[in-house]
């Protein structure tokens, strides 16, 4: 019964955590939503209505889109990279379908792309209707959207001609209209009389007609004296053609049957109007004005700024919340109690391991929190600098008598706006660096308002600015005292980062130059920053963990070493943890300058004399090449130089000749460092070999414990000696790196001079050795098979890492830092999925499966690199990778130890002859990619990827019956 019981809560209590976790993701648009309030606008951008009445609204500056209706909130849609980026006007058509016109810009004014998204009426996103490139201009391509009862128009401007394009991408229309792109800010556009309207930057409205004869309805030089009307945004619907007036702070509206002029707004004091920057009339007139949606109704405008929760809304907020403390807290529990067990059940070592990486997790993030404001403070204070310096420069180039003309609509693309447009562009949009991020407005004095009179990406005159109804204007301010102002602000356009300084006639301030850039450019920088703080933070942490994990295991092992020198049983192997070390210092120093010496051998080559007319690509591979052929070779004969030399002696003269090898690295001769290379692997190959000897001669238990160890410290060492070496390289030069690696080797030198030298020899009773059974058995049909069709060809793509990696992370503009930290990916999904993986397939006896899919998940692998070539796809094969090779490799060794041929030949021999072919398969892989990089790396990795599945797929359908299968009474055992 309480078994039952047990099962009965745990199945509800994972059924819960399941719906609670479902919830956050279906419901996560609502998750920071406060049930207990209103939902305030924000900094407005556009505003529109739909058939049935309700209200859709862009806010946020077109970051979020509601849609209301009688003043509840139906729901919201933020905006992100899979659907809209940035949003710029929305309309709804007849059957209530939802279309946002996006964009991205970069600098506050520079667009990247434009798109049109649509979305169901209930708020679920329905895909893309449209997306242009739009880089480097300073003003959109799409000028308008126009909705019909069953779909979408939209109109495209382009140099000397307008495009009118149906929701399906059909091009519905092809109209000459010249200067378009220059002089034509909106269109709006009646579907069912294919009649087309446009305002113009200087100030006026027209119908369209082809041949230039194109009736003009309304001209702002007409009104007043020609400087206060400055109609922008038009919008059309039942036979009147509405239209936004910046300087009037009013509407305009023409009858389009008899050229009808009318004012909205007329009635109240100018300063009582709010400045309308956008409407729509498509259903219904309505404005978008800083934080306020405006409507008109019955001839009267009615605003409002909140809007209340559905009571649907409000119980699926509540739910979350709820949804969202259940996991918390079932969270924070079962991570205390995790904690807690393995910290109390661990012994001493293992305690001072978290200890110290949890005081190094905690000091690092104590750190950059301490710094992240102060370097925040600093790439502001920068670019108020670059601000001011552009400043500076207009200031010094603008020809003040044509900025002085400049006071009306009607100006745009005369001669002095031409004048002054060449001084700002001159600084702006000349290429500069320093000045590509930023955006320009300039100010100036109308008769005691301040006046908007040339912006980069708009027109001459945009609106006033009234100094009278602020007690203390920062226009006035700047112009009275002389002194420049820095800002962050948003606005309904959008959040930016500027300085405001005064334009100077001589001494005298006569107006105030605006520069700045988008907030969201500054954000990203400041989030690089942080980014760059927190990899090192993690980097540091990690390699901590490995590093204190191996010292720790190295003190035990010294504990135990003098315990058997105490009690003189020195007899055996060293114990298990001094071999774990010295793997671990083989992988470290020999990974230290992994993430550079690809690049380094490159760089050497390029202009090397004596190429032989090899390509640099080639001549990079044969220093790497050389170490590990040098390793393969005597990974089997260090045998004979370990009876020649005595185990004393020949320990010391391996690790010796290690150190000598990294030393010769320092000189930039490719054969010089390929004669390092030889000496590093010859003496990694019989230190490696020694190693295996003495494990594969303990007892069953011990030995299988012994090869997990060295299997861990492989992965330590190599993920530690390339994130050391990739950290070490933001303070030092190549040639330094190269001699801390060749310095700090003696370490190992000294390790197993004192505790691997007096290691015994040992050789397994009944060997069969020799030339003839060396051969007998390497030809044995299943040996063959598996070591040409799946060790060969795996370890030789696993070379991929050390060798194309760094070479393709280079060149998608990873630093030699950040191509060191992302081996942390490798080695982390090796060691946290490896030792899973390999028992669920051992268990399983599917030990072949097993090795289908770690070369299935390699082929995969370099398909993603192979078809997306950028920084993404090479993390995601790094993981892919990891993960293979956490249980493939020992997959591999397992599989192979369980064959006959090898039990029947020796574990010693058999394991030298595969330790030969691993590392000839890794002395060519360099090769194989160096080709891949000659031919195409598309080309190249799909032709390996193939290969190495063809070749996995055969081997599984032709390497007959499998040896784990086969009983320990047929083959004789072990």
């Amino acid at each position: 019964m309480k078994k039952a019981l047990k099962a009965f809560f745990t199945t509800a209590f994972v059924l819960l955590l399941a719906v609670s976790a479902g919830a956050l993701w279906y419901f996560r648009q609502w998750l920071f939503v406060n049930p207990f309030q209103s939902i305030y606008l924000e900094n407005v951008l556009y505003a529109a209505r739909d058939a049935e009445g309700n209200t859709l609204v862009l806010d946020k500056a077109g970051s979020r889109l509601l849609k209301i209706r009688d003043g509840e909130l139906l729901w919201k849609a933020e905006s992100s990279p899979d659907a809209f980026s940035g949003g710029k006007r929305v309309v709804a058509d007849g059957a209530g379908t939802i279309y946002v016109q996006s964009a991205t810009v970069v600098g506050g004014i520079h667009y990247q792309n434009e798109s049109i998204v649509k979305y169901a009426p209930d708020g679920k996103y329905a895909g893309r209707v449209a997306l242009l490139n739009s880089a480097n201009r300073v003003r959109p391509k799409i000028a308008a959207m126009t909705p019909s009862d069953d779909g979408l128009y939209w109109i495209q401007r382009q140099e000397d001609k307008v495009l009118i394009y149906d929701e399906e991408n059909h091009k519905r229309a092809e109209l000459p209209l010249p200067d378009a792109d220059k002089m034509v800010l909106h269109f709006a556009y009646d579907p069912v009389t294919e009649t087309l309207w446009y305002s113009t930057y200087d100030g006026r409205i027209l119908r369209y007609a082809p041949n230039g004869a194109s009736a003009l309805l309304y001209d702002s030089a007409l009104w007043g004296t020609g400087k206060e009307s400055i109609p922008r945004e038009i919008s059309y619907s039942s036979g009147v053609l509405y239209a936004t007036d910046y300087g009037l702070r009013d509407v305009i509206a023409i009858r389009t049957d008899t050229g009808e002029i009318s004012r909205l707004a007329s009635e109240k004091p100018l300063r009582e109007r709010e400045i309308a920057y956008y409407l729509n009339a498509d259903y219904g007139l309505i404005l978008a004005s800083n934080n306020l949606v405006i409507n008109w109704d019955e001839s009267a405008f009615s605003s409002y700024y909140e809007v209340e929760l559905t009571k649907e809304a409000k119980h699926i907020c509540f739910a979350l919340w709820t949804a969202l403390i259940i996991l918390s807290a079932s969270a924070a529990v079962f991570t205390g109690i995790a904690f807690a067990r393995y910290f109390l059940q661990s012994n001493r070592y293992t305690r001072i391991g978290i200890l110290i990486v949890a005081g190094v997790m905690g000091l690092g993030f104590f750190i950059m929190g301490s710094l992240m404001p102060v370097m925040r403070e600093l790439y502001a204070n920068a670019l108020f600098s670059r601000e001011k310096l552009a400043s500076d420069i207009v200031n010094d180039l603008l020809p003040i008598q044509s900025f002085y003309a400049l006071d009306s609509p009607s100006d745009f693309y005369q001669e002095d706006y031409l004048a002054v447009k060449a001084a700002v562009e001159t600084v702006f949009l000349a290429g500069s660096e320093d000045t590509q991020d930023l955006y320009c407005t300039l100010y100036k004095v109308i008769d005691g308002v301040t006046t908007q009179v040339y912006a980069m990406d708009d027109s001459c005159v945009v609106y006033p600015f009234d100094w009278d109804l602020y007690s203390e204007s920062t226009e006035q301010d700047i112009l009275v005292t002389g002194e420049g102002q820095n800002y962050m602000e948003t606005t309904n356009e959008g959040s930016f980062i500027f300085s405001m300084m005064p334009l100077l006639d001589g001494e005298t301030p006569v107006g105030i130059i605006e520069v700045g850039t988008n907030m969201d450019e500054f954000e990203r920088q400041t989030q690089r920053i942080f980014l760059s703080l927190l990899a090192n933070v993690f980097a540091i942490a990690v390699l901590a963990f490995f590093m204190v994990t191996e010292f720790l295991h190295f003190a035990q092992g010294k504990e135990e070493y003098q315990r058997q020198v105490d009690a003189g049983s020195l007899a055996g192997p060293p114990p298990i943890q001094l071999l774990r070390f010295t793997v671990f210092m083989v992988f470290f120093f020999t990974n230290l300058t992994t993430a550079i010496l690809p690049l380094h051998v490159m760089r050497i080559s390029a202009d090397y004399p004596h190429t032989f007319g090899l390509r640099p690509e080639t001549l990079a591979a044969i220093p790497i090449s050389a170490e590990v052929a040098a390793g393969a070779l005597f990974s089997i004969f260090g045998g004979k130089v370990i009876q020649l030399l005595k185990t004393k002696r020949a320990v010391k003269v391996c690790a010796a000749l290690f150190t000598i090898g990294l030393g010769l690295r320092v000189a930039p001769d490719i054969w010089v460092l390929t004669a390092g290379s030889l000496a590093v692997g010859t003496g990694w190959g019989v230190l490696l070999l020694l190693v295996n000897v003495q494990i594969s001669n303990m007892p069953e238990e011990e030995k299988d414990t012994g090869f997990a160890h060295t299997s861990a410290a492989a992965f330590t060492g190599i993920n530690s000696g390339i994130v050391f070496g990739g950290f070490l390289m933001q303070w030092v030069s190549y040639t330094v790196l190269f001699i801390l690696a060749a310095v700090s080797s003696v370490a190992l030198y000294l390790v197993v001079s004192r505790y691997l030298s007096s290691a015994p020899d040992y050789r397994e009773e009944g060997q069969k050795g020799g030339v003839l059974a060396t051969l007998r058995f390497l030809f044995a049909p299943r040996v063959l098979l598996f070591i040409f069709m799946i060790v060969f060809p795996v370890v030789m793509c696993g070379y991929f890492l050390n060798y194309l990696f760094p070479i393709l992370g280079d060149k998608y503009g990873l630093s030699e830092t950040y191509i060191g930290y992302a081996y942390l990916i490798n080695g982390f999904c090796a060691m946290m999925f490896g030792p899973v993986l390999t028992g669920l397939f051992t268990r399983a006896r599917k030990k072949r499966l097993g090795l289908l899919i770690a070369a299935i998940l390699y082929s995969f692998a370099f398909f993603l690199v192979a078809h997306l070539q950028n920084i993404p796809s090479l993390l995601a094969a790094l993981a892919l990778l990891g993960l293979s090779d956490g249980f493939g490799l020992s997959l591999q060794t397992g599989y192979f130890t369980d064959l006959e041929e090898v039990r029947k030949f020796g574990y010693d021999n058999a394991l030298g002859v595969y330790s030969l072919f691993e590392n000839a398969a890794q002395s060519v892989g360099p090769l194989v990619f160096s080709y891949a990089l000659l031919i195409g790396i598309g080309r190249g990795l799909m032709a390996i990827a193939a290969a190495l599945t063809g070749l996995a797929l055969l081997y599984a359908m032709f390497s007959g019956k499998s040896p784990e299968a086969v009983p320990a009474e047929e083959t004789g055992g072990a």
